[in-house]
Parts: C-alpha cells; sequence; structure tokens
C-alpha cells in the first residue's frame, strides 16, 4: 500500500533552507564523560603492556609474568556456613581465566570436584590434611627440569606431617626460558616478635638441591609465608638461598585474617623474585564478601571465625631491571599522560567553540527571517567583486612582476569600470 511506495520513493536529501535562515548548528557530541575516559585510559594501558611484551617475546626476553596467591582456609571448605565452598569453588577459575595467571598457589583449596579450566594444569602437594596447589598456564609453560616436594613440619608419625611445599622448573613455550617457582605453607614463627626463619630449613635444603641440578637461576616464591610485616621479604629470600642480588616483592599487605580482623601484623601472603624490574600488587576480596565470613556456629554470635586470607595478585614486570627500568617507566606514562592531557584539552576547546558558534547561530535567526534589497544589492557587487579578483588572480598567476596589474584590475572592478 501507501507505506511501501514511501518506503520505496528515492530520497531527496534534506530540504534546503528557506532565504535568510541559517540552518541550526548540530548539538556538538561530549565524549562518554569520566567512567568513558577511565576506559579509554585503562585500555591505553593495557595496549602498552601488550605491546611491550609482545616486543620482549620478539627478542627472546623473558616475559612478564602473571601471579596469585590465595589462602581461603580449610574451614570454608569444612564449614561452608555461607555457601563458601561452591562460591570459591566459582570464584578461582575467573580468576586465572580474567587475569591471564602464569603460576597461582592456592592453600588448602578442598572444594569437592574442583579442576582447574582448560589452559591451566595443577600439581599438589599433600602432608597430612594440608594441601598446596601450583597451577601454571600449560599454554604459555610446560614442566622441564628438577622439581621436588614435601613437608615443612616431619614427624614420625604420618597424620602429624605439616606445611607443604613443591619447587618446580619450568620453560617458557614461546621463548624456552626457564624459571623455577615454589608454591608453599609456611609454619607459623616460633616467637610473635623474631623470626630466624628455622621453621623454613626443610625448604631452604629442597631449594639448594634444585638449583644445583640445572643452569636456570631465576626463582618465584609464592606463599603464604605466616612472616610478620615487620619481617621483610628480602631477608627471607636471602635464607632460602636465592640466587644474585636482586629481590622484587609484592607490597606487604594486611591479608590475614577474618579470625583477627586483619590485623596489621599480618601480612602472610607474599610474592617474591630474584629477577626483574617491579613488581604490582592487588589485593583481592577486599572488602571481604559475605561468603568468606565463615563461622562455625551461625547461631552463635561468639562462634569461631574462619580464617579466610585475601588474595594477592601481582604482576611481574620484566621490561628493565632496577632503577632505570623505573626511570623509563615514569617517563612513558609521563608522555602518555601529557598526551592524554593535549587530547581532552583539545576536547574541552571543541566543546566551548561548538557551544559559542552555535550560540551566535541562534541569535543570527532571532534578528532576521529573509534578506532586504539593499542587502541583495550588496551581496550582488561583493559576488562581482570577488569575481573579478578570482579571474585576475588566475589571469596573472605565475606572473610575480604582474601585482601591480592585478592591483589595478581589481580596484577598477570596485569602482565599476
Amino acid at each position: 500500500p501507501q507505506s511501501n511506495q514511501l518506503a520505496k520513493a528515492p530520497s531527496l536529501g534534506p530540504a534546503p533552507s528557506p532565504p535568510g535562515l541559517t540552518k541550526p548548528h548540530p548539538k556538538p557530541r561530549w565524549p562518554a564523560g569520566p567512567r568513558g575516559m577511565a576506559r579509554g585510559l585503562s585500555s591505553l594501558v593495557r595496549i602498552r603492556d601488550t605491546l611491550f611484551s609482545s616486543f620482549a617475546l620478539a627478542n627472546g626476553a623473558f616475559p612478564d609474568l602473571r601471579l596469585l596467591q590465595w589462602n581461603p582456609h580449610w574451614q570454608c571448605f569444612a564449614w561452608n556456613t555461607n555457601n563458601c565452598s561452591a562460591e570459591a569453588a566459582a570464584t578461582l577459575p575467573m580468576l586465572l581465566e580474567e587475569s591471564d595467571i602464569d603460576f597461582a598457589n592456592v592453600i588448602e583449596f578442598e572444594a569437592p570436584g574442583w579442576s582447574p579450566p582448560e589452559n591451566w594444569t595443577s600439581i599438589d602437594s599433600t602432608c597430612g590434611i594440608d594441601l598446596v596447589d601450583l597451577i601454571y598456564n600449560n599454554v604459555r609453560w610446560e614442566l622441564s627440569g628438577p622439581g621436588e616436594k614435601g613437608c615443612m613440619v616431619e614427624a614420625m608419625n604420618e597424620t602429624k606431617r605439616d606445611r607443604p611445599y613443591l619447587i618446580q622448573q619450568f620453560i617458557n613455550t614461546n621463548t624456552s626460558e626457564g624459571v623455577i617457582v615454589i608454591g608453599a605453607h609456611f609454619p607459623h614463627p616460633a616467637s610473635f616478635t623474631v623470626s630466624t626463619f628455622k621453621e623454613a630449613e626443610v625448604l631452604k635444603g629442597a631449594l639448594k638441591r634444585v638449583l644445583n641440578a640445572t643452569d636456570v637461576q631465576k626463582v618465584v616464591l609464592i606463599a603464604d609465608t605466616n612472616e610478620w610485616t615487620s619481617v621483610s621479604s628480602e631477608s627471607l629470600m636471602s635464607y632460602l638461598g636465592a640466587p644474585g642480588d636482586t629481590v622484587v616483592s609484592s607490597s606487604l599487605e594486611r591479608t590475614c585474617c577474618f579470625d583477627n580482623d586483619f590485623a596489621a601484623w599480618g601480612a602472610f601472603d607474599r610474592i617474591v623474585a630474584n629477577f626483574g624490574a617491579e613488581m604490582e600488587t592487588e589485593v583481592l576480596f577486599d572488602p571481604l564478601p559475605l561468603w568468606a565470613h565463615e563461622v562455625k556456629n551461625v547461631s552463635d554470635p561468639a562462634s569461631r571465625r574462619g580464617a579466610f586470607h585475601k588474595a594477592v595478585r601481582c604482576v611481574l614486570l620484566m621490561t628493565g631491571t632496577g632503577r632505570r627500568h623505573r626511570l623509563m617507566g615514569r617517563i612513558g606514562m609521563l608522555t602518555l599522560g601529557i598526551a592524554v592531557g593535549v587530547c581532552f584539552g583539545g576536547m574541552l576547546a571543541f566543546s566551548w567553540y561548538a557551544t559559542s558558534d552555535s550560540k551566535e547561530g541562534e541569535s543570527d535567526e532571532d534578528q532576521e527571517t529573509g534578506p532586504s534589497d539593499s542587502d541583495t544589492d550588496n551581496s550582488k557587487d561583493e559576488r562581482d567583486l570577488t569575481s573579478g579578483r578570482f579571474v585576475a588572480v588566475v589571469a596573472f598567476k605565475g606572473q610575480p612582476r604582474s601585482a601591480g596589474l592585478v592591483r589595478s584590475a581589481i580596484e577598477g572592478r570596485a569602482q565599476g569600470v
């Protein structure tokens, strides 16, 4: 019917504006606001990191590492008063995939039937009822070379063995570079005020044996160290015998525990390496989700609380070493900030110009609805003058010495000659 005929009719384009009326200026389009700009900045940073990593891999350099340490503690699965077990089992795969983790150390993760996602593999070490899972990205890494697992607390009775550790060498599938990764659950220190690291003596001996069996010297420790905040990561790596003088560590965060309200002394969960430039640290489950508020008896307000740890997620950067790399990184970020500032200033200027131009156009519409006869005559004269100037310039183009003739032609045209 009529609607179909209208749909098939050719478009004639926009209707012409009546004489003397100025076409309204379109409303300037403004960016999506602070959130849109924040997303844009985040995308720029991700692009920068991807480019840096790609260049590093192309040159055979060691890649950046994305690392995770998490100890949800056994009460999450044994008590399970807030559906903690199912929530933790659903959360861990998301952390691995969304963060594209290279290596993760997960402690006392006892979710029934749980297995890592497709591109990750888990190797474990068990001591009594204590469990450590070292999870690695099997697309970028594969087992290669020596490894060792055991218990940091040994006893004659099998049920009294405690605090598992696992040491394994890996090679990168792109660069063939090797790294030794330690996943461990340390015993508590004997003293609250002073740590002698005596509780880590078994792990120290195991690492020495692995290092003696390989040429790989890069070591990453991912652990619930149970060390006080006053104990530095540098002193811990020195005691364990990690080669070299470089120590790059996650920041010491209050990750332990729900049952002590995450006291200031509880920087237990750490990621430490003897190589790299710097480590970016992020604390997860902060604030603590409701499902992690584990209590033994929900109906009893004074009931014992679980020792759920907040997780630590880190990126170990490899694009340089030491002070020079940090300086270059700051220069790069400063350059990026200047570029973003210039773009933002340009958008502000454009918005101001478009808005003011739009207001001028609206005032013109209010003053005039059509041209007068005198305006028409003046416009005709201006067009004639312009036409004469154009003809003169074209006629004498390429002849610099004829500038006087051009001027005479223009003036004569203006006087009606």
